[in-house]
């Protein structure tokens, strides 16, 4: 059995996408906040967020053979292309075809890292609906269609597996991204048994999983559902702080070590609630406002040329 597993989008321009203003690295607070023409705040989860860091991987007979990531080929930072639109893995996954001696006709089964069905928009605007205005839950819903439509859905992505390969797929398998992220990290860790957790911006609904790995495979146990996002708070705090998101961030982890956990307690209370069960939320993330209370609390964003302060940090 010889499977072909890969992520990365790209936006199909045939079907009128449009490149996401997320498909960069370079991102500015601008971008984090603000409406942009086809795309929505960095808080409002944008489907065109998708796609960085494409990368294949073959397994024959369950043994993984050959894996590569597309920057490395394409020598641009997350496989994004020079206009800074996500790209599909294609010269990794000629590498690793190659690498095994086969052609793409011998490939049994095609795995995807995502598996975004016409539910999941439902499911995220009934999980949005209670924190937005109605007229901005429209604008979210309209955007989240058309990047749906050109781009993560499933006739789209059957259309850029097919490109990927030149021929159709034999079989195409979408898994869920959170299972993906559980799977990347339990089968290669040599545990027979293991307590999963996966934590990101987001995924099809949800940013974090709680899941056991065992010999029968991995079952989830809880999930963390949008709007709460660990990951996307730190990515706009990142970006806020005059660093490049999607790269940065362990900068930041970093510079956390020289700070004061105490002086913006405050705002750190508002973003984030934490009850007495244990879970947490991060519903302060989607205030239009958030721009100006972080402006406030914090001070205007830092230019990257800047100096880093204790304020920073």
């Amino acid at each position: 059995m010889i499977v072909l597993g890969y992520s990365g989008f790209t936006r199909d321009l045939k079907r009128g996408g449009r490149v996401s203003p997320f498909a960069q690295t370079g991102l500015g607070p601008g971008i984090l906040f603000d409406f942009h023409e086809g795309e929505v705040p960095l808080p409002m989860f944008p489907l065109g967020f998708f796609g960085h860091d494409a990368s294949a991987c073959l397994l024959i007979d369950g043994e993984v053979v050959a894996c590569a990531a597309e920057e490395r080929f394409i020598r641009c930072k997350h496989a994004l292309n020079l206009a800074g639109n996500t790209l599909l893995p294609r010269r990794a996954t000629a590498w690793c075809l190659e690498h095994a001696g086969i052609a793409a006709s011998d490939v049994d089964s095609v795995s995807f890292y995502c598996d975004f069905q016409a539910e999941d928009l439902a499911e995220r605007n009934r999980l949005l609906a209670p924190h937005v205005p109605v007229s901005t839950l429209g604008r979210v819903r309209a955007v989240w269609e058309e990047a749906f439509a050109g781009m993560v859905g499933p006739e789209a992505v059957a259309d850029q597996c097919r490109d990927l390969l030149g021929q159709e797929p034999p079989v195409l398998i979408p898994v869920r991204h959170h299972l993906a992220h559980a799977a990347s990290a339990f089968y290669p860790s040599g545990f027979a048994e293991s307590l999963i957790l996966t934590i990101d911006g987001s995924g099809e609904t949800e940013s974090s999983m709680l899941a056991i790995g065992g010999p029968e495979g991995i079952t989830e146990l809880d999930r963390v559902p949008l709007p709460t996002s660990l990951g996307t708070l730190y990515l706009a705090l990142t970006v806020y702080l005059g660093f490049r998101g999607l790269g940065d961030e362990f900068k930041v982890m970093g510079l956390a070590a020289y700070g004061d956990p105490g002086r913006y307690r405050r705002l750190f209370d508002q973003l984030v609630h934490l009850d007495d069960a244990g879970r947490y939320d991060t519903y302060g993330l989607i205030d239009p406002d958030l721009r100006e209370r972080l402006s406030t609390a914090i001070g205007p964003p830092r230019k990257p040329d800047q100096a880093v302060t204790a304020a920073h940090a």
